[in-house]
């Protein structure tokens, strides 16, 4: 009986080790529950490196949220502030203020998808925009101001 005593303590040490390792391994807690996004958002105008001839875009984005899922719209604005064509659908994940979305668009060449990874931060959502290996883009996108409400783009 009393080697059992004397194990009951490094059980709890060995228990505590594996513990704290595997928390480590998996980069710690959950980072939070997401952050609400869902809502119409316009990226700042910004030249694709990727295009010829320094043509400016901008994306309106309109997502929408369950939990950590996101969904919704991209409008790829071209040229800027003058929306036409068409949506294409979006589908992403959340992880506290970590965001991931995509979309796919329709190339003579095939299909691509289209990549945004970023930060939210309150009505500001700093991205990195790329696609089908090309140059990554850094872009902002911000809140657009709902009616009646305070919010500004």
């Amino acid at each position: 009986m009393s080697n059992r005593k004397s194990r009951a303590p490094s059980r709890v040490i060995f228990a505590s080790t594996v513990v704290l390792f595997l928390t480590f391994l998996t980069g710690g807690a959950e980072s939070g529950p997401p952050s609400p996004i869902a809502g119409e958002w316009h990226s700042d105008v910004f030249v694709d490196p990727n295009l010829s001839g320094n043509q400016q875009r901008q994306f309106y984005f309109t997502f929408k949220q369950i939990g950590n899922r996101l969904f919704g719209d991209v409008l790829d604005v071209y040229p800027p502030e003058k929306p036409t064509g068409r949506p294409y659908g979006l589908l992403g994940k959340l992880d506290g203020n970590n965001i991931e979305f995509e979309f796919v668009t329709q190339w003579s060449s095939g299909p691509k998808k289209e990549l945004f990874y970023g930060e939210v931060s309150g009505d500001k959502i700093d991205i990195v925009y790329t696609h089908e290996n090309l140059r990554p883009v850094q872009i902002v996108a911000k809140r657009v101001a709902e009616a009646g409400s305070e919010r500004k783009e």
